[in-house]
């Protein structure tokens, strides 16, 4: 199969043009936002029939996705989330685990949809929602009373839980941004 992706125009829609001085130059915006960032970007943007209106700010605002992510490592890190022996689906008995994980089979459903359909534009959008505000913005914020509490089973099971999950957001983001998830799979030691 053959993808064929529309044409990458300025942020107003022009052709890019050196004549017009209009042209993005994609190596300096991958050394100043990086490559996942752009690529993220694209992909998101790519939608069927239609051009891509590329400007700066918004590989900016994905790169802010990017830390997002990486924010979310450290804080699991921090709380000392195991990611070691979370091969496993996990059986939440917490109303926000089970939240969170019906939310991850529904995301990776659509994914795995979009990417047969080639529509890459649907699954990075459906894969951003899922983790900065599903996960990022709601769960772990939500997790962070029940990490901070006594509760020593509650604690073990949002654990498991959020490792878990953050575990299967970074398989699913690989293909869209490699380089970032293989950095952070390398830093758990998820081998």
């Amino acid at each position: 199969d053959i993808y064929v992706h529309a044409l990458v125009r300025d942020e107003k829609g022009q052709k890019m043009s050196k004549s017009k001085g209009n042209v993005i130059d994609p190596l300096e915006l991958i050394e100043k936002y990086s490559a996942d960032a752009l690529r993220f970007t694209l992909l998101s943007m790519a939608s069927p029939g239609r051009d891509v209106k590329l400007s700066e700010d918004r590989v900016k605002g994905y790169r802010n996705f990017l830390n997002k992510l990486w924010n979310a490592n450290n804080f699991l890190i921090h709380n000392k989330c195991n990611f070691k022996n979370i091969n496993k689906d996990p059986k939440p008995k917490i109303n926000i685990n089970k939240w969170i994980y019906s939310e991850l089979i529904e995301t990776k459903k659509i994914v795995e949809k979009s990417i047969k359909k080639y529509r890459f534009d649907e699954a990075s959008k459906t894969i951003y929602q899922f983790v900065w505000h599903s996960y990022c913005d709601w769960y772990l914020e939500l997790s962070k009373t029940i990490l901070y509490s006594d509760n020593k089973k509650e604690i073990k099971e949002i654990k498991e839980t959020s490792s878990y999950v953050f575990k299967e957001i970074l398989v699913l983001l690989h293909p869209f941004i490699p380089f970032i998830t293989e950095e952070i799979w390398l830093k758990n030691k998820l081998d």
